[in-house]
C-alpha cells in the first residue's frame, strides 16, 4: 500500500513539475499582442543579466504605418497609406540585428540590437525582446514600425532674416531595401545647387557600407565616396574604410554679419584605415585604428564673385595659405555600454536612446611635408543622472565633454588651425511633460587660417540676430529653454511641443572681430513651437521660433522669426 501511494505521489509531483515547466516556457506575448500592444508595453521575459542564452528562433513582426485596428486611425486616407507603403523587407531587418539564430546572446546584445534598429531613420520605433525562455534557450521577438520614407519635399528655412528654399525627393528605404536615394535642389546660406546621393549601409546583406554623393552648385561642385566596414557593434573586432572627397567652393569671411572677402578653395581629402578591438569587456570597448590621410587645400581669388548685401570689399584680399598634408596616424577610442531608453528629452514622446557613458578618443599623426606638422584630434564626453525611482533618468541629467583638434608646426614651434571646445547640457525634469534644458559652449582657436572663423548669430543658435553676426577666435554661447511636451497629436501625424527660451553669447578676438558690434554680448528671449512627425523620417523636428533681441546692433530687427528643421529639439 505504501509503495503504491509513494508511486502515485511521485507521479503527481512529476506531473505538477512538468506543468510548471510548460507554464514557464510559454511565450510572454502571442502574435496578436506583438502586433497590437503599444511599444512601451512590450516587455520580454526576465533574463539574468550575467548569463548568455542560445537563440532558438527569431520572429519578425512588422507593423504598418497606421494601426487601423484603432478607431482613431481607421480611415480611408490611412488605409490607403498602408496599402501603398512598402514595408521594410524582413531580410533587411535581420541584417541589422547583431545576432543570428543559434548564437549565444546576453541582455546587452539584445538592447544594442534594438538601438541599432532605432538608429535607422526609416523605422519609427523597435523592440527586441526575449519572448520565451526555456532550458537556456530563448525565442526572440523583433517588433518594428516603419515610417513613410519616400519624401517629396518643398521646404522653407528662415534664420537671421534670410529665407532659403529646398525642393526635391529622397527615399531612406527604397522599396523596403534600406537603400537611401536622394535627388534635390537646395539653397542654403553658402550656396545653391543640386545634389544626388546613394547609400547602402548593408551592402549585399553584409556589414559593409557604401555611400556616394555628388553636387553641382553655383560656386563649384563636390564629390564624395566612402566604402568600409565600421565597428558595427560594441563587441565588433575589426573595421576598415576608404574615403575620398573633393570639392571646389567659394568661401567667405564675415564682419558685423556682412561679407568681408570672397575666395575660391579647392579641397581634396583621401583616407584609408583599418581598426581592431578586443571587443566588449566589463561593459567597455577599446578600439585602435591606423591609417593614412592626404589632404590639400588650394586657394585662389574668386573671379567674378559679388558680395551680397552691403558687404565690404577688401582692396586687396589676402588669401589663406595653401595647406598640403600627408600623414600616417593612429587613434584610440574607449566607449562604455551605458545607454538609457527614455522619452521627452530631445524628441516629442518618441523613444530615445540617451548615451550616459564615458567616451574618449585620441588621434595623432605626422606629416613631413613643408615645415613638418603633427596632426591631432581628441574628444571626451561623459554623463551623470540623479537617481529617481519615478523616472528612468531621474530629476537631473548632465552631459558634458570637450573636443580638440589642430596642427603643431614643428619648425615654427606653434599651434596652427587649432581649436578647443568644452560643452555641457543639463536637464532638470519638473514633471513627465515639463523640463528645463540648459546648454553651454565655450570655444577658443589658435592660429586659425583666414578660411576659418568662429561665428555667432542666427544660424548658430542666437535666434534673435542676423546670421554670422559676430566673428572671432573665441566664442561662448548659453541657451536656457523651458520645454513643454504636450499631448497634442495633430491628425495622428504630428506631435507638438512648446518652448520659452533665452539665448546669449559673444564672439571676439582676431582682426575680423574689430567691427561695430564686436564688444557686445548678444542676448535674446523668445517662444517657439516644435513639430515632430511620427509617420515620416525619424530624424526631423520642425522648429518655429519668435525671438526678441535684448542687445541692439546694426541690421538687428525688433523681432526675428525663424523656421528650421533639426534632428532634435
Amino acid at each position: 500500500m505504501r509503495t503504491a501511494a509513494a508511486i502515485l505521489a511521485s507521479g503527481m509531483l512529476a506531473t505538477l513539475a512538468t506543468a510548471a515547466e510548460d507554464d514557464v516556457c510559454q511565450p510572454q506575448h502571442d502574435s496578436a499582442a506583438l502586433a497590437q500592444l503599444p511599444f512601451e508595453a512590450l516587455a520580454g521575459v526576465s533574463l539574468d543579466a550575467a548569463a548568455e542564452y542560445r537563440v532558438a528562433a527569431v520572429e519578425i513582426v512588422r507593423r504598418p504605418l497606421f494601426n487601423t485596428q484603432d478607431p482613431a486611425e481607421d480611415n480611408l486616407l490611412f488605409r490607403a497609406a498602408n496599402r501603398w507603403h512598402i514595408d521594410t523587407r524582413e531580410q533587411v531587418l535581420r541584417a541589422i540585428l547583431l545576432f543570428r539564430e543559434g548564437d549565444l546572446v546576453g541582455t546587452s546584445l539584445l538592447a544594442e540590437s534594438e538601438r541599432a534598429l532605432r538608429g535607422k531613420t526609416f523605422l519609427y520605433d523597435a523592440r527586441v525582446i526575449a519572448n520565451r525562455a526555456c532550458d537556456g534557450q530563448i525565442d526572440v521577438a523583433v517588433v518594428t514600425r516603419d515610417v513613410w520614407s519616400l519624401s517629396p519635399s518643398l521646404g522653407l528655412t528662415r534664420t537671421g532674416g534670410e529665407e532659403r528654399l529646398t525642393a526635391g525627393v529622397s527615399d531612406s528605404n527604397w522599396l523596403g531595401t534600406g537603400t537611401e536615394l536622394e535627388l534635390s535642389y537646395f539653397d542654403n546660406l553658402d550656396r545653391r545647387g543640386f545634389v544626388v546621393g546613394f547609400a547602402e549601409p548593408n551592402l549585399l546583406g553584409s556589414r559593409v557600407g557604401l555611400r556616394l554623393r555628388a553636387d553641382d552648385t553655383d560656386d563649384g561642385s563636390g564629390r564624395y565616396a566612402m566604402v568600409g566596414l565600421p565597428f558595427h557593434s560594441l563587441d565588433a573586432r575589426h573595421a576598415w574604410g576608404f574615403l575620398w572627397n573633393e570639392s571646389e567652393r567659394r568661401e567667405r569671411r564675415f564682419r558685423d554679419g556682412l561679407e568681408l572677402a570672397v575666395f575660391q578653395v579647392q579641397r581634396q581629402v583621401a583616407t584609408a584605415s583599418f581598426g581592431w578591438s578586443a571587443g566588449l569587456r566589463d561593459g567597455r570597448a577599446s578600439r585602435w585604428r591606423a591609417g593614412l590621410t592626404s589632404e590639400e587645400h588650394r586657394f585662389a581669388p574668386a573671379t567674378g564673385a559679388q558680395l551680397d548685401g552691403n558687404g565690404v570689399v577688401e582692396a586687396a584680399p589676402v588669401l589663406p595659405e595653401d595647406r598640403a598634408l600627408t600623414f600616417p596616424w593612429i587613434s584610440f577610442e574607449a566607449i562604455e555600454d551605458a545607454y538609457v531608453r527614455t522619452r521627452n528629452v530631445s524628441r516629442v514622446r518618441t523613444t530615445e536612446d540617451l548615451f550616459l557613458g564615458r567616451q574618449t578618443t585620441a588621434q595623432i599623426g605626422y606629416s613631413p611635408r613643408g615645415d613638418g606638422h603633427f596632426v591631432a584630434t581628441a574628444s571626451f564626453r561623459d554623463g551623470w543622472r540623479s537617481p529617481d525611482p519615478e523616472g528612468e533618468l531621474g530629476r537631473d541629467t548632465l552631459l558634458y565633454g570637450l573636443n580638440a583638434s589642430g596642427y603643431w608646426n614643428r619648425v615654427a614651434g606653434k599651434a596652427e588651425n587649432a581649436t578647443l571646445a568644452v560643452w555641457a547640457d543639463w536637464r532638470r525634469r519638473h514633471s513627465p511633460r515639463l523640463a528645463l534644458h540648459v546648454s553651454a559652449l565655450a570655444e577658443r582657436g589658435w592660429g586659425l587660417p583666414l578660411d576659418r572663423q568662429l561665428l555667432l548669430g542666427g544660424d548658430t543658435g542666437l535666434r534673435g540676430y542676423p546670421n554670422r553676426f559676430q566673428a572671432g577666435t573665441t566664442r561662448w554661447k548659453l541657451t536656457l529653454e523651458e520645454r513643454l511636451y504636450s499631448s497634442l497629436y495633430l491628425a495622428r501625424v504630428l506631435r507638438v511641443a512648446a518652448a520659452a527660451f533665452l539665448d546669449a553669447g559673444h564672439a571676439w578676438g582676431g582682426k575680423d572681430a574689430e567691427g561695430r558690434i564686436a564688444a557686445d554680448v548678444l542676448a535674446n528671449i523668445g517662444v517657439g513651437l516644435r513639430f515632430e512627425s511620427t509617420r515620416t523620417n525619424r530624424d526631423v523636428v520642425y522648429h518655429i521660433d519668435l525671438a526678441r533681441p535684448l542687445t541692439k546692433g546694426p541690421g538687428v530687427d525688433r523681432y526675428q522669426l525663424t523656421l528650421t528643421s533639426k534632428r532634435r529639439l
